[in-house]
């Protein structure tokens, strides 16, 4: 399961890349590339190189989020943080609720 997690965050984050590119990006052979895109198990050394690339994507696409959260640290109220943090938890609980749901959604088309 966490591998396909993994997968899929890798396939977003770098919009759906193609077998080159993914192979370029990681030092991975193409054939290896699809022969894991189509559910061969990852080696620990394939796993931690797409954890790294992830890491580095998340820090460019977030690394504004990181310096809001230190203003917002600094500078707002101990109720606007409260507010902040209830927000985030509420869309953490949906996004975990979706991920349940098409979970029940695959099991019952395998049944």
């Amino acid at each position: 399961m966490e591998q396909k997690k993994v997968l899929d965050q890798f396939m977003s984050l770098y919009e759906k890349p193609t077998l080159a590119l993914m192979s370029q990006m990681t030092g991975i052979q193409q054939t290896r590339c699809f022969r894991i895109l189509n559910g061969a198990e990852l080696k620990y050394s394939e796993y931690l190189k797409l954890k790294e690339l992830i890491g580095k994507k998340s820090t460019e696409l977030n690394g504004g989020l990181s310096d809001l959260t230190e203003r917002c640290l600094m500078e707002l109220s101990e109720q606007a943080l409260k507010e902040i943090g209830e927000l985030c938890e509420r869309k953490l609980f949906f996004k975990e609720l979706q991920a349940k749901k098409h979970e029940d959604h695959l099991i019952k088309r395998e049944a």
